[in-house]
């Protein structure tokens, strides 16, 4: 027990450094986040901007 009181006793020493806050990186928007940014958005769904909501899943039929 005497061990652990010599050890706290010599901790003390430098002040603690304050931590760096990380800044977040700005993304731009796409293009369609611009067009879509204001835009209303409809309660029945039917908000559709000329097909780009599903433009990233017909990628996948071309590379297998």
């Amino acid at each position: 027990m005497s061990f652990f009181r010599r050890s706290k006793s010599s901790a003390s020493g430098a002040p603690p450094v304050a931590a760096k806050k990380k800044e977040e990186a700005v993304v731009p928007f796409t293009p369609i986040q611009e067009l879509v940014r204001d835009a209303p958005q409809r309660v029945d769904g039917s908000d559709k901007f000329w097909g780009y909501e599903n433009f990233g899943n017909t990628w996948y039929g071309l590379i297998s």
